[in-house]
């Protein structure tokens, strides 16, 4: 079967069947649009319809395209606006809508945010916006409501921020901030201010405080107080004070009173200082400095008072002291001693010896030597005993005797007198 279309008076009409009458020629070329040109096909290269991409392309058009069939323009224009389309040059057919009207001059001065203030542009010193540092600055007092007309978040000049106030992103204050209520800040809370104040809250309410949580930065100086003047600060996560101090007004001050068991000051600093220029310093408790024989973790004292020590100390390292030893009292030393590291090191003994002097090994230390001798010797009785002999040398009052240990015998030394180098005698009894 054959479907042909033919021409009958002002209408095309689909046969199927043997072909009746010429066949319909297609105008334009490949895509071009059909359309009736004096009753027969036409089509025009500057309207055509891509069937791949499903595009339809119209250029070079002439004419409004802003009226309708019946007339009317189908895009309205309002007060001081105009509709034109071009009809000739490269922009023909481009719809251009533009506004008769001055464009206004805004209102107050630089950076005032602009709002419709009864048909005119309005502003407020209190509402500004700065492009450089990209802040909305607000200033005074405003209220934020939400959609209920409930405030959420109010700030007065004379009391401060109200309501339980939430920010997702960083607060910054430069100025006094004042929180009559709950804050929570789920950024950065900057303070560039020389005093932020915290008031908890007022009369005898049964857990009233003021809590900070998370890690809190004050480049300036914090005041924890209540109306009565005195308070606690509580903090929940970290404090950090950079480059400043920690002081306090009151004659006495704790640190971690409460459930602290241990406490580390100062861990990664090179230099520690406790105390003032007078005083005391108390430890009521064990000091342990377990240090090395290098110069970290050692214990130093300076100044004319020195290191006092009332009660036992526990060093679970090496003590080192740079200069003098000065010991009070008893010294009592466990273990194995050293006194010096060099022969050149020397040790003095101004006390008397209370005690025996014994070697720690039988017959192999010597008591001086052939060049470093003791000049005189004072003793009551001589014991000499080695691997071939054993004796004693006793004095007695006009006479030496020696005896023979392993025998008890004993036998009288036969002196002779030498007058020429007599000397006065020396009477010590």
């Amino acid at each position: 079967m054959t479907i042909r279309i033919k021409q009958v008076g002002a209408s095309f009409v689909y046969e199927a069947g043997p072909l009746v009458g010429s066949p319909i020629a297609v105008g334009g070329t490949s895509g071009a649009v059909q359309f009736n040109d004096n009753s027969t096909f036409g089509g025009d290269s500057n309207f055509i319809f891509d069937k791949n991409s499903n595009t339809l392309t119209v250029s070079n058009i002439t004419g409004s395209l802003t009226r309708l069939s019946s007339g009317f323009s189908y895009l309205n224009a309002g007060s001081n606006i105009t509709i034109t389309t071009a009809s000739v040059g490269a922009s023909i057919g481009q719809i251009t809508i533009s506004s008769t009207a001055s464009g206004g001059t805004p209102a107050g001065s630089d950076k005032q945010i602009q709002f419709n203030n009864a048909g005119s542009f309005g502003s407020s010193t209190n509402f500004n916006f700065d492009t450089v540092s990209n802040q909305l600055l607000l200033t005074g007092s405003f209220d934020i409501k939400n959609s209920s007309n409930v405030s959420k978040f109010t700030v007065n000049p004379n009391t401060g921020l109200d309501g339980h106030t939430n920010v997702e992103g960083t607060l910054t204050c430069w100025g006094l901030l004042t929180v009559n209520d709950i804050v929570d800040v789920a950024g950065n809370f900057n303070v560039n201010t020389d005093k932020f104040t915290i008031v908890a809250a007022t009369g005898a309410v049964s857990g009233s405080s003021t809590a900070i949580f998370g890690n809190t930065l004050l480049n300036g100086s914090l005041t924890v107080t209540t109306t009565g003047g005195t308070g606690d600060g509580v903090f929940a996560g970290n404090v950090a004070i950079n480059g400043g101090d920690i002081t306090t007004t009151s004659s006495t001050a704790t640190i971690f009173a409460a459930t602290a068991v241990a406490l580390t000051i100062g861990s990664s600093a090179t230099s520690i200082s406790i105390g003032g220029g007078s005083g005391t310093t108390s430890i009521n408790n064990n000091l342990v400095a377990p240090g090395t024989s290098n110069t970290v973790n050692n214990l130093s004292v300076t100044g004319s008072a020195g290191l006092s020590v009332t009660n036992g100390a526990l060093i679970g390292g090496n003590l080192t002291a740079i200069g003098g030893v000065f010991i009070n009292n008893d010294l009592g030393v466990s273990g194995s001693t050293a006194f010096g590291n060099a022969t050149s090191d020397t040790v003095t003994f101004i006390a008397q010896v209370n005690s025996d002097v014994l070697p720690s090994i039988d017959s192999t230390y010597n008591l001086g030597s052939l060049t470093n001798r003791w000049a005189n010797v004072y003793t009551a009785d001589l014991h000499l005993k080695n691997d071939r002999g054993d004796y004693t040398i006793i004095e007695e009052k006009d006479f030496l005797s020696i005896r023979f240990n392993r025998s008890g015998k004993r036998y009288k030394f036969l002196l002779e007198a030498v007058p020429e180098l007599d000397e006065d005698p020396v009477l010590k009894f």
